[in-house]
C-alpha cells in the first residue's frame, strides 16, 4: 500500500480509524499473543530458541575452571 492508501479512513470493530491504525492495532494484538506464548512456555520450562542460543554463547565465553579444558567448537 502507498502512504496515501494507509491513511484512508476505515472502521475496524466499530472504531473509526485509518487503515494504518487498523494495522497497528492488529500488530500490537499479535505481539501480545507472542508475549503470552513466551510466558506460558517459560512457565513450563521450555526455553525459547533465541534464549537458548544466548545461553550457549555465554557458556562458551565463560572461562573454564582451573584444571578443566574448554570444549573445542
Amino acid at each position: 500500500m502507498t502512504p496515501e492508501q494507509m491513511d484512508t479512513p476505515a472502521e475496524f470493530f466499530g472504531l473509526k480509524t485509518s487503515r494504518r491504525g487498523a494495522f497497528m492495532l492488529l500488530l500490537s494484538h499479535a505481539h501480545e499473543h507472542l508475549g503470552q506464548a513466551i510466558a506460558y512456555a517459560r512457565m513450563n520450562k521450555i526455553t525459547p530458541p533465541w534464549t537458548a542460543r544466548e545461553e550457549a554463547e555465554a557458556k562458551a565465553k565463560k572461562p573454564a575452571p582451573a584444571g578443566e579444558k574448554k570444549p573445542q567448537p
